[in-house]
């Protein structure tokens, strides 16, 4: 009854974590959407999904620092532009209106190479680190709960490999007597070799007896 009811409460946190993720995600959305209309940018909207998915979950290999590759066919796929649409004229306007940074000018000598990155602006910066951080709380509250069930796996696969190593300690001294914590302790630090933990046994139990015969004792 307690483990459905620590069940019921886990699954409860899990679904409270993910609906204040879900308005937080929201919220940074709604924010920037209003921004990008007073900036009297078209597709406001898309634009706002676009840009918080594109410096928030691009690849590396798309990335360079703060600087992340737009393409053409980018903003096709995300709906803001169709084919007749000039990449250039969007680009030129996101610039102006202090929305992006271009890396490079017409001018510059690694134009090719490098006219198609762009970073955010202080402004947009803003939004952006909302989003990460609202993405990045509940994905940590996510690992927790997943790192607690392989901890518990791990706590149970131990105790049951300590059990078996119990196990087999118990057979072999009861090969080789005494059972002592000492000779047990033997077997348990040479579990992967037991041919050394029977030579270290039997030197042990030389040690014993010649123990016994001069003092009446096992150990010293």
């Amino acid at each position: 009854m307690d483990e459905q009811i620590f069940e019921s409460e886990e699954l409860s946190s899990k679904n409270s974590n993910k609906k204040e993720k879900k308005d937080r995600k929201f919220k940074t959305y709604q924010n920037l959407l209003m921004y990008l209309k007073r900036k009297k940018i078209e597709n406001s909207g898309k634009v706002a999904t676009f840009l918080l998915d594109t410096y928030v979950n691009s690849p590396l290999e798309k990335r360079d620092g703060e600087f992340v590759l737009i393409f053409k066919h980018d903003l096709e796929l995300a709906g803001i532009l169709d084919k007749k649409e000039k990449f250039e004229d969007w680009r030129d306007l996101m610039i102006k209106r202090g929305i992006l940074n271009w890396r490079v000018r017409p001018n510059d000598y690694q134009f090719i190479n490098n006219k198609n990155y762009f970073a955010p602006s202080e402004s947009l910066t803003t939004y952006i680190n909302k989003e990460k951080i609202s993405s990045s709380t509940v994905a940590t509250m996510d690992d927790v709960g997943k790192l607690k069930s392989e901890v518990d796996e791990l706590k149970i696969a131990l105790k049951e490999t300590n059990r078996k190593i119990e196990k087999v300690a118990e057979f072999v001294l009861h090969q080789n007597p005494p059972d002592t914590p000492e000779r047990k302790q033997i077997v348990v630090d040479n579990i992967d070799d037991l041919p050394k933990a029977l030579e270290l046994l039997a030197q042990q139990r030389k040690q014993i007896d010649k123990n016994i015969q001069e003092t009446g004792k096992m150990f010293n």
